[in-house]
């Protein structure tokens, strides 16, 4: 079957924060003023590039436990930028702004889901779907 990988997150900081335990870990940080960019390859069970591939990608905001984000009062999309791109050759390419705030969300971290854009696609292949590491948007 065929799998998405994230195959690049480029975010514009990386900050090093004190976790509950002690130890230090990584924090992504994107700003909400400026788009990042996210690469999504698409490969075959056994990890091989699908570069015939062409699959419609959207990509969607949650949080960090993986719950969506719900719209709040202002009219501005939570994900803007393109967030509907066609995996042409295997890959596609998003540039996305997360324009809310986590400290406007009680702190919390957002990820970025990637799902293919038919839901009948989405729903006979649920491998398909692919999730970012936590960030921070401030």
């Amino acid at each position: 079957g065929r799998r998405p990988k994230i195959a690049e997150h480029r975010v514009h900081k990386v900050e090093v924060r004190q976790k509950d335990s002690g130890e230090d870990e990584e924090e992504l940080v994107v700003s909400n003023l400026r788009p990042f960019t996210l690469k999504v390859a698409v490969h075959d069970s056994k990890g091989s590039p699908l570069p015939d591939c062409s699959l419609p990608l959207r990509a969607a905001l949650l949080y960090e436990n993986g719950l969506p984000v719900k719209q709040t009062s202002s009219s501005e999309p939570l994900l803007v930028g393109e967030t509907d791109v066609v995996a042409l050759q295997g890959a596609a390419t998003f540039k996305l702004r997360i324009t809310s705030l986590s400290s406007h969300r009680d702190k919390q971290r957002f990820r970025i889901q990637v799902t293919p854009q038919d839901e009948e696609v989405a729903r006979a292949e649920p491998q398909l779907t692919v999730v970012t590491n936590p960030m921070k948007s401030v």
